[in-house]
């Protein structure tokens, strides 16, 4: 009979715990008793059944067995079987060449396969398929491109040589900045192949550009891009010889920075607060400087340079010129003003008139307080005078307005008042105790004056003419237009405020005239505000006043013209003078002229470098009017187009030693301006060699 189910589960329990049956094991059921050969064998019927491939919980739920007991029967079969076990998944041999054919198949065919996504795809862990492949492609059952590869990616050799081409397309055809990522996206080139074949191409080829940043955050800037841009900065500095540092970094160079960029291609480029500015800048002040020192009258520097300097980059540039010069003579006021002690001494003693009468209205209060008043009454009074003897800048600014040049910039009036202020209230002071006044010249003495002024009058009016000539010898029309517009601008407004004082003098109109009280031996210089010069004017007859106008108005405006000679003759000719006399007067004023500018010459020193742009400057004029027996009136800045003019005629007169000696003075001084004015040995000798042309030449005209 047969036994019941319990007694042969109890037996079975028992012989297992007591080592009768080693080789069995119980289901978790507990039902039904397995070998390991049983197991093993329901495995690789699963492994059939499931194309080589099935998991470990799978097994653990058919056989309804534990995980530990699948995991010894796996260990134990596992070499026999041809079995391959990664974590809960089990392949067999078979299974894994499948797998590979597949991955060769999709590589073929795809060109890009990714491990991960494969892995994820067949159920079985990365690393493990990673490695399955890296053999395969050991064996060469999987075939990948063989010098390129990219960390989880299988790539074909077209694919990798179809998208190299492509970007290496997109790469030349660009002509502006181009994010990496931004392509990325537009070609759908996996990230990581895209960057791995973008880094492979730049390391090993020839770009035509250069990369910022890396991966993601990486930008390719084509080399006409970045020349592009280093063009336009170019051609903005050399355009307008300065550049401001918000448009400079308004531009992209990205291998180098925008101030070193200048550095590097403008070597006499020179770095201020706001801007940077080339050497030609510092030429165009320092020759307005020197004429400044030559004429003695103000510039204010904000007029000579681009809107794009700020007030703190001229007052640098004026700070590094005039330490540079070193000249006693130079007064620098505010931030861009520049002038000489003569003008501003010229200019205090144009205040004296308000200081006088100031002082007057003092001296008569007091003389008020000190008669017959109360005690108290006079006390009062005294505290009122003492509120009438200060002295208000606004009194000052208005005189000095009215007396000089300056009326057409106030802010350069303010900073004239500002400074003489300390000198005025101590002059101010002494003149409450005794106020000077001007006497009157009569008799003889006046008629000797007359003589004086005459004289003075007609040389005046000889140099001038002779200035005009010698502008038509220029054959570029600009050139003479500029020469004569300076001409009349700077001697044309004094010699009608010459003829004005004249006529006012010989008709005994205003007989007192401040020149005249000069010593005898002091050129004189007449300058007259707008006041004096209404009041003479007014004293002339219709017509006189009305050629007299005309003429300042040519002279003002700068526009040359044969009426303002003839406008200069009729008036001088009324007055008495000799119009004729100038003709007469040309040789002996062509050689004071040229022995003032060669006494200028010699007086200054050639061995301090500072003073090379004002011997080029002499010089250039001592040969123009050796050359062409004309003297010229001209400031600095118009030297490089006097050696222009002058050079071509030195050489067809065989002098071409000394157009070279000039030409070679300015080339190096122009080099020394971009290195903070450092000459060599040999450019000093040649500054010495330019200065003894112009003392020769000027000498062999005496």
């Amino acid at each position: 009979m047969a036994l019941p189910h319990n007694l042969i589960s109890r037996l079975f329990i028992s012989g297992i715990q007591n080592g009768k049956l080693p080789q069995v094991y119980p289901t978790l059921a507990g039902d039904t008793y397995l070998t390991k050969d049983h197991i093993a064998t329901v495995i690789a019927s699963t492994l059939s059944e499931k194309q080589g491939q099935t998991s470990t919980f799978d097994l653990c739920s058919i056989l309804d067995i534990d995980g530990e007991l699948l995991d010894s029967v796996l260990t134990e079969y596992e070499q026999e079987r041809a079995w391959t076990v990664t974590n809960d998944t089990i392949l067999t041999k078979a299974r894994q060449n499948s797998i590979l054919e597949d991955i060769d198949n999709d590589v073929t065919e795809h060109g890009c396969v990714s491990i991960i996504v494969k892995a994820q795809a067949l159920g079985i862990p990365y690393q493990f398929l990673q490695k399955l492949a890296d053999s395969g492609i050991a064996d060469g059952r999987i075939h990948v491109h063989g010098n390129f590869s990219s960390s989880g990616l299988l790539l074909s050799d077209n694919y990798v040589k179809d998208n190299e081409q492509r970007l290496r397309d997109i790469l030349a055809k660009t002509t502006e900045p181009l994010s990496m990522q931004k392509v990325q996206k537009e070609t759908d080139i996996p990230a990581a192949v895209f960057y791995d074949l973008f880094e492979h191409i730049l390391k090993g080829e020839e770009t035509n550009g250069f990369v910022r940043g890396r991966r993601e955050n990486a930008v390719f800037v084509p080399n006409v891009y970045r020349d592009g841009q280093a063009l336009m900065i170019r051609e903005f500095v050399e355009s307008n010889d300065c550049i401001d540092y918000q448009r400079l970094n308004s531009y992209h160079l990205y291998n180098v920075t925008p101030k070193d960029f200048l550095v590097n291609h403008f070597p006499d480029i020179q770095l201020l607060d706001s801007c940077a500015v080339t050497s030609n800048i510092k030429l165009i002040i320092k020759a307005e400087i020197d004429e400044a020192l030559g004429s003695d009258h103000w510039i204010n520097v904000t007029n000579l340079v681009s809107p794009i300097l700020a007030p703190s980059d001229i007052s640098m540039l004026i700070a590094n010129i005039t330490d540079e010069k070193n000249d006693p003579r130079l007064v620098r006021l505010g931030q861009t003003y520049v002038t000489t002690a003569e003008w501003v001494n010229k200019s205090y003693e144009s205040l004296r008139s308000v200081l006088e009468r100031k002082a007057l209205g003092v001296r008569k209060t007091k003389a008020d307080e000190n008669g017959i008043q109360k005690k108290q009454k006079a006390k009062r009074g005294r505290q009122l005078s003492q509120e009438q003897d200060e002295l208000a800048e606004d009194e000052l600014l208005e005189g000095l307005l009215k007396h000089t040049d300056v009326k057409t910039d106030p802010e350069f009036a303010t900073l004239v008042v500002e400074h003489l202020m300390p000198r005025v209230k101590r002059d101010y002071a002494n003149m409450i105790v005794s106020v000077y006044l001007p006497t009157t010249q009569y008799g003889n003495e006046k008629r000797l004056h007359a003589q004086r002024f005459e004289e003075l009058l007609a040389e005046f009016r000889c140099r001038f003419q002779l200035f005009l000539k010698a502008t038509a010898v220029f054959e570029d029309p600009s050139i003479q237009s500029n020469l004569s517009k300076h001409l009349l601008r700077t001697l044309g407004d004094e010699l009608v405020d010459m003829i004005l004082t004249y006529r006012a003098y010989i008709d005994q109109r205003k007989s007192f005239v401040s020149a005249l009280d000069q010593d005898k031996d002091v050129p004189w210089n007449i300058h007259l505000d707008d006041t004096q010069r209404e009041e003479l004017l007014k004293g002339m007859s219709a017509e006189d006043r009305m050629d007299a106008e005309k003429a300042r108005s040519i002279a003002v405006a700068g526009k040359p013209s044969d009426e303002l000679i003839n406008l200069v003759n009729r008036l001088v000719a009324i007055g008495g003078a000799d119009s004729n006399t100038t003709m007469q007067l040309e040789p002996k004023c062509a050689r004071y002229i040229n022995s003032h500018l060669v006494q200028q010459l010699n007086n200054t020193d050639s061995d301090n470098a500072a003073n090379a742009p004002l011997i080029l400057h002499l010089t250039v004029l001592i040969c123009f009017q050796a050359v062409y027996n004309l003297p010229l009136h001209a400031s600095g800045k118009f030297v490089p187009k006097i050696i222009r003019q002058l050079t071509p005629r030195l050489r067809s007169d065989d002098r071409s030693e000394e157009a070279i000696t000039i030409e070679s003075c300015q080339q190096a001084i122009l080099r020394a301006l971009g290195a903070n004015n450092v000459y060599t040995d040999e450019e000093l000798v040649l500054i010495r060699s330019t200065k003894a042309l112009g003392v020769r030449l000027g000498k062999e005209k005496e």
